[in-house]
């Protein structure tokens, strides 16, 4: 969860500093992908698509990848840092999960 949740802060860091090389990232667990729809110098607008379990029950789906519930939002390039940093503090004060590999670690980020 943390290396996933660490691929996250990355992304929105990168979001916040105007230097995003991927456009979109996905996850399994929970089944969702971000993406990234228009960029300005100062706000970026984020498409998150929800799947399988994170569906709405009026939208049921039985496979992934179907793309059809998602949310649109307009984050501000500061929004974008200010969320990546409280993500990032979060991670540092919660523990290591059981089955979590100690070369997982935030360091000096």
């Amino acid at each position: 969860m943390r290396r996933r949740s660490l691929k996250l802060v990355d992304w929105l860091w990168a979001i916040g500093a105007g230097t995003v090389v991927e456009d979109e990232i996905g996850f399994i667990e929970p089944t969702l992908d971000l993406e990234v729809r228009r960029a300005s110098e100062g706000a970026v607008a984020v498409r998150i698509y929800f799947d399988l379990e994170l569906r709405p029950p009026w939208r049921p789906a039985n496979a992934a990848g179907r793309r059809d519930v998602w949310i649109d939002l307009l984050l501000s390039r500061n929004t974008a840092a200010a969320g990546a940093a409280a993500l990032e503090e979060e991670l540092r004060s919660s523990p290591p999960e059981p089955h979590e590999s100690p070369a997982v670690d935030l360091g000096d980020r």
